[in-house]
């Protein structure tokens, strides 16, 4: 299945970085004397990069531009010395990407997360796979939902849309996968409760990874 290619959102989707997230950015607030929060908060947000996390996670009257972008700078020097807490990936997602190697699918990842801290954890985590490219936050590249990327997989590799599948488990993915004309794979296992997934209208719904291999064979066998 050369022709075929899956692109995963990282956090949520292949790995269960949460506790590590949480207790990095609770770790800079507690430092700074500001009210930190229960690590199920943190579940909304996320999806949309470390830097909206951190904006979103400070109080309204730290919210001014220089005072996030001090933060920011901040939680990723607190995420590099505890990225790792709690850090998995989730059930079957090995099982997974060794079926897909074998059926010789491309794969890539697409992630909001900082670029190096999203090299760090594939490099430790699914470093076995050879993920064509890794997108993430450089700083200079659109972020998700922004479709640009995508596009440039399909064009690199002479994928067609319908034989490209976007994995994820937020609503940036599914915007993201809409916005490039992809079939979108929503998972039930990430950062987002399966109604609100169900509302946005992705192409599958998802509970488990096996499920991700049976579409991708159903369809383009």
């Amino acid at each position: 299945m050369k022709d075929v290619m899956v692109i995963f959102d990282l956090d949520g989707t292949l790995v269960d970085s949460i506790e590590g997230l949480a207790y990095s950015m609770n770790h800079v607030l507690e430092t700074n004397q500001l009210e930190t929060h229960k690590t199920e908060a943190y579940f909304d947000f996320l999806g949309e990069g470390i830097e909206r996390l951190v904006f979103k996670a400070l109080p309204e009257t730290h919210r001014d531009p220089k005072t996030v972008l001090s933060f920011y700078n901040k939680m990723l020097v607190s995420y590099h010395e505890y990225f790792d807490k709690a850090l998995e990936a989730y059930d079957g997602i090995y099982d997974m990407l060794d079926t897909f190697v074998g059926m010789d699918v491309k794969m890539a990842i697409h992630t909001n997360k900082n670029e190096r801290m999203a090299k760090i954890i594939a490099e430790r985590y699914l470093g076995q796979y050879n993920f064509l490219r890794l997108i993430g936050d450089d700083g200079v590249r659109k972020k998700k939902p922004d479709h640009q990327e995508v596009m440039a997989l399909l064009d690199d590799y002479g994928i067609m849309k319908n034989r490209c599948f976007f994995v994820g488990d937020t609503e940036i993915d599914v915007q993201t996968a809409q916005a490039a004309g992809v079939p979108m794979i929503a998972v039930t296992w990430g950062f987002r409760k399966p109604e609100i997934l169900k509302a946005l209208n992705p192409t599958y719904l998802v509970n488990k990874p096996e499920e991700i291999v049976n579409i991708v064979k159903n369809v383009t066998s």
